[in-house]
């Protein structure tokens, strides 16, 4: 959904914030991605932020920026045209590259004659041809059911998402710390328990801070299932 400069803007923020974390600078020093793209607020920057941008625009146009290809599009993009663009891809670089589908649910309809679940099954089975034809990982972000808001991240918040769960390799859930059941806890306390965990962890995204997210691997067809932490900053995009 986001345009090309929308995402650069969000990759230098997230480069200001691991400088400082690697630096041992203050985040106060680190820029939202409003704090890059919006050029009339450089001039209330000190000489620190400024030089904190302009390396981290640098280290991404040396590091990062000619390996990433952005392609726009809200709803226009199909599956072939993601065929076409790593075809033109692979003949213009004779590399094949790792394809990152933001998010699924707006690919473009397979068939406007067909229900939302049977374009997203078809979509999903189609992405999946690919990464077996051209040998190639693809990496599809999906959204969540909003009835498994409330609840743990399960194969179940993919239900209707299509062949999501049937024809995936890897699939991987995201949810904050704190989501799940506790043992003889009611229902009411709970949602309310629930509630004031998404209150305190919008609070501290507001204020720059980090917030735990759990990651959970619900299927690995050759590997183990396992699970993990990060500290999350989402002013800043980083995962740490």
């Amino acid at each position: 959904e986001m345009s090309r400069y929308e995402l650069i803007a969000k990759l230098i923020s997230r480069k200001t914030a691991e400088t400082c974390i690697n630096e041992g600078l203050s985040l106060q020093y680190a820029k939202s991605n409003l704090g890059i793209s919006d050029f009339t607020r450089y001039a209330k920057y000190n000489e620190t932020e400024k030089n904190l941008i302009m390396r981290c625009f640098e280290d991404f146009g040396n590091q990062a920026a000619e390996h990433l290809f952005i392609k726009e599009g809200i709803g226009n993009i199909g599956t072939e045209e993601i065929k076409k663009a790593l075809v033109d891809h692979i003949n213009r670089t004779n590399e094949t590259p790792v394809i990152i589908v933001d998010y699924a649910q707006i690919v473009a309809a397979a068939d406007s004659r067909s229900t939302d679940k049977q374009n997203m099954d078809k979509n999903i089975v189609e992405l999946k041809r690919i990464s077996r034809d051209f040998n190639t990982p693809v990496i599809a972000i999906s959204s969540f059911n909003r009835d498994n808001y409330t609840e743990p991240v399960s194969m179940k918040a993919f239900k209707e998402s299509g062949a999501i769960e049937y024809t995936s390799d890897v699939l991987i859930g995201l949810q904050y710390y704190g989501m799940s059941y506790i043992k003889g806890e009611k229902e009411a306390a709970r949602l309310e328990r629930i509630r004031e965990l998404y209150e305190n962890n919008k609070r501290y995204a507001a204020e720059g801070k980090s917030v735990r997210i759990h990651l959970r691997v619900l299927k690995n067809r050759s590997g183990r299932k396992d699970d993990t932490g990060f500290n999350y900053y989402p002013m800043f995009n980083l995962y740490v």
